[in-house]
């Protein structure tokens, strides 16, 4: 496998990635819940209110992280703007479980606490918990990155 990009060492770019899944996950999220509250149940008075502990707020960053990484081969919008893609160890190109995968793993890093995103600081290779259970690797794919053994 031949990759593209150079191992991202940049933190600074992950916060752009999970700023974004924040965003876009509450982009698409909040129409849909006020069409199933109102449209379904027929609730008169609407509260929605974003957090981790409702059945759709899950299936939402779900679907987008899996199908986000899916569609894009390991580039959801929020990695578009960092300029980074997550690449898999093990393929060309990223399968649909190994994106599900993936997504899973962003809610495995928070349920450590947030030790799983910390661990990009002691591990050799910069993986985070959602990097390990989905044999993946997120990379800097910006043109001015090129890596300093190819000069």
């Amino acid at each position: 496998m031949r990759w593209t990009g150079c191992p991202s060492q940049l933190l600074g770019s992950g916060r752009w990635d999970i700023g974004s899944i924040c965003f876009f996950c509450v982009l698409l999220w909040a129409p849909s819940e006020w069409g199933w509250r109102h449209f379904v149940l027929h609730e008169q008075v609407i509260n929605i209110k974003f957090d981790f502990h409702e059945v759709g707020n899950i299936l939402v960053a779900l679907i987008y992280l899996g199908l986000g990484n899916y569609w894009g081969n390991g580039q959801t919008p929020g990695k578009w703007i960092a300029r980074t893609r997550a690449m898999s160890l093990t393929t060309e190109r990223m399968g649909a479980w190994q994106s599900i995968e993936r997504a899973l793993g962003y809610g495995a890093a928070v349920l450590e606490g947030g030790l799983g995103f910390l661990q990009f600081f002691w591990d050799p290779n910069r993986m985070c918990a959602q990097d390990r259970l989905a044999e993946t690797i997120v990379v800097d794919v910006r043109k001015s990155s090129q890596c300093h053994s190819q000069s």
